[in-house]
């Protein structure tokens, strides 16, 4: 068609479909220097981009996918404006978007050596 559009319409499945898994993340952070060394240092991952257009105020990671590395698993995006975190932690009470985010690791020896680190 001129338009480019199809004039094909999908029929709509019977049932929804269930994803494969997450693609990525993107969290909000107030200090992305901080946010940085706690997702290389703390949790390994390794910074594979950064967004010019946020002035550098928005950066990629990814895990080790057997070897590869993916555009990204994970992205920070700084945002010095949002509220500091509660002095008292509580995984129920806490008024946060974001309860936990749960990284996988090889096996819990392979989680406990990079605590070490």
């Amino acid at each position: 068609m001129a338009d480019r559009t199809s004039p094909v319409v999908p029929t709509a499945p019977a049932e929804a479909m269930t994803p494969s898994g997450i693609n990525h993340l993107v969290i909000n952070v107030r200090d992305i220097e901080e946010s940085h060394r706690f997702w290389t240092e703390i949790l390994g991952f390794k910074q594979v981009g950064v967004s010019l257009r946020r002035n550098g105020k928005m950066r990629f990671y990814s895990g080790d996918h057997g070897g590869q590395m993916n555009h990204h698993d994970i992205a920070l995006c700084e945002n010095p404006d949002l509220p500091a975190p509660p002095a008292d932690w509580d995984m129920f009470k806490t008024p946060v978007a974001v309860n936990h985010i749960a990284i996988s690791m090889p096996s819990r020896e392979a989680w406990l050596k990079q605590l070490a680190f």
